[in-house]
């Protein structure tokens, strides 16, 4: 299986069009409504919210076979993914899975999975930065997104920031992180980075000091020298990151110490594991106010089940 690496601009496009792809599956803004039968007679509804007091809102309701409600969500935009009708958490039974947010190019996104036979119906609710991809495979459903926690790292532009790939799997209630059964897809990727990065431009980083607000603390992204550096820098992460999460990370620390200069890399392998504590991995299995009341357990996991 192949999974793209996206670069920051590919990822503010994808970004921006998020609720307008979206929106024929659901309620974007007070506006539109959507209904689909599921498996076994349950059926889930979307509608704007006629008594909604403020800005204009949305909801969602799945209802049982024999009619009960569910499960239902309100916010400015919800909608079904069209993983919808899978099973996402390996228990055999067909999941729906409802994305809510904000509105249109604002933070953040909320990702209710309900299976309608099962009580309580929310088996996993989490809440990320970034917008995730949920895609079935041989029988697997595999849920990836690119992780923002290295934008800005060490002083870092956002423009040179890498956005590593990060791919869990649902089992039960827990997220699992299986990016190492995709290592081929992260050698590509820091392959062709070592590819782009020549000798002398590697050198000249190595020769460079860096620090938490910048290379020197004095380059700036608008001159010829200040790009370069920067350029460099990034790559050097985004190919440290690769192993990273790839699951290797005595390879990650390898290059790292490698291509950074001494004694920095220290610092700079800290600050890593900081920034990836902070990011999709921890995201995903924070437990939302609604877990929190049903009981339901969620215990990150960061090995393939």
């Amino acid at each position: 299986m192949k999974f793209r690496l996206i670069g920051i601009s590919a990822f503010l496009a994808v970004f921006s069009a998020f609720s307008y792809a979206a929106a024929p599956n659901g309620c974007a803004q007070g506006s539109g409504e959507y209904h689909r039968d599921l498996a076994g007679g349950s059926k889930v509804d979307f509608a704007p919210v006629t008594d909604a007091a403020g800005p204009a809102q949305c909801r969602a309701v799945v209802t049982a076979a024999d009619g009960s409600s569910v499960f239902e969500i309100s916010a400015p935009e919800v909608f079904l993914n069209e993983i919808t009708g899978t099973d996402i958490n390996a228990d055999g039974k067909p999941d729906v899975v409802i994305e809510s947010h904000r509105a249109h190019g604002q933070c953040c996104f909320t990702y209710s999975v309900v299976t309608p036979g099962l009580s309580p119906a929310l088996v996993k609710e989490f809440t990320t930065s970034v917008p995730l991809n949920f895609e079935e495979r041989e029988g697997t459903v595999e849920i990836s997104g690119h992780d923002n926690a290295f934008l800005g790292f060490d002083g870092l532009p956002d423009e040179f920031s890498p956005r590593p790939l990060v791919i869990f799997r649902l089992r039960g209630s827990t997220m699992y992180y299986v990016g190492q059964a995709y290592w081929h897809d992260y050698e590509l990727d820091l392959t062709e980075a070592r590819n782009s990065l020549p000798h002398s431009r590697l050198d000249k980083f190595k020769g460079t000091s860096s620090n938490a607000t910048g290379i020197n603390g004095a380059q700036k992204t608008d001159s010829l020298e200040g790009r370069e550096l920067y350029s460099t820098k990034g790559t050097v992460l985004q190919i440290v990151l690769d192993y990273l999460y790839g699951g290797k990370g005595q390879e990650a620390w390898k290059a790292l110490q490698e291509m950074w200069a001494y004694p920095d890399y220290v610092r700079v392998r800290q600050l890593i594991l900081q920034a990836r504590s902070r990011g999709l991995m921890s995201e995903v299995n924070r437990q939302s106010a609604k877990q929190q009341q049903a009981g339901v357990e969620t215990q990150p996991k960061t090995t393939q089940p």
